[in-house]
């Protein structure tokens, strides 16, 4: 035909792609059974998602507020968030130290949950507008 290729690989080839096949399926195969005797065998640790919420739900508010009061320049954004991120990680340690129940899982779903409406009122409030007519913004 016309325009149709075909490849063909050589017989060396096609023992490697085989022999390669084989070796990742059976490591895959081997470690199965090790990987599901140690479930639930170990307690996460609380301290990361105390740390890592906090951070986020401080920064997230601050740069909200910034947002909501009609803040215009990113520099503004990035300093607000970087304080609110470490004082709120700073309070994030404190909770994951004094609580490793549910807490620290909570400060890490709220921020998570308030990531895309923050950077929607962010990028609302900073977005161009276009001088009117008689030179006003």
């Amino acid at each position: 035909m016309i325009g149709s290729r075909t490849t063909q690989r050589s017989p060396g080839a096609r023992f490697t792609a085989a022999l390669v096949g084989l070796s990742l399926f059976g490591s895959i195969t081997l470690q199965a059974p090790r990987a599901s005797a140690e479930v639930g065998t170990e307690q996460p640790a609380a301290m990361g998602k105390g740390i890592v919420g906090g951070a986020l739900l401080l920064s997230e508010t601050v740069m909200v507020v910034e947002a909501a009061i009609g803040v215009k320049p990113w520099w503004a954004y990035a300093i607000g968030g970087g304080r609110g991120a470490i004082g709120g990680g700073i309070g994030g340690y404190f909770i994951a130290d004094a609580d490793t129940g549910a807490a620290p899982m909570a400060l890490l779903t709220a921020g998570l949950v308030r990531a895309v409406p923050t950077a929607i009122a962010v990028l609302s409030a900073t977005g161009y507008e276009p001088p009117s007519e008689d030179g006003q913004v």
